[in-house]
């Protein structure tokens, strides 16, 4: 579902990845982004400040952070 911004609806799902994984890859934070070694989700949230925020984290990880940092995603 878009999320609101004042009168402009802003879908998450534009927003491009490349330019992020790569500079994972180019920091050493990841050893590749290939589909065996990397999945990513978005969800937007209104803010006065635009930004981004990234997180990286192993995969038995993943259930546990979307319950405990993104609640909007698991109800």
């Amino acid at each position: 579902m878009p999320t609101m911004i004042g009168t402009y609806v802003w879908d998450a799902d534009n927003r491009t990845v490349k330019p992020i994984q790569d500079g994972l890859i180019h920091g050493g934070v990841i050893k590749d982004d290939n589909i065996f070694n990397c999945c990513y989700m978005v969800q937007g949230f209104y803010s006065d400040l635009p930004h981004i925020e990234v997180s990286v984290l192993e995969a038995d990880k993943i259930i546990n952070f979307i319950d405990s940092n993104l609640p909007n995603i698991s109800k």
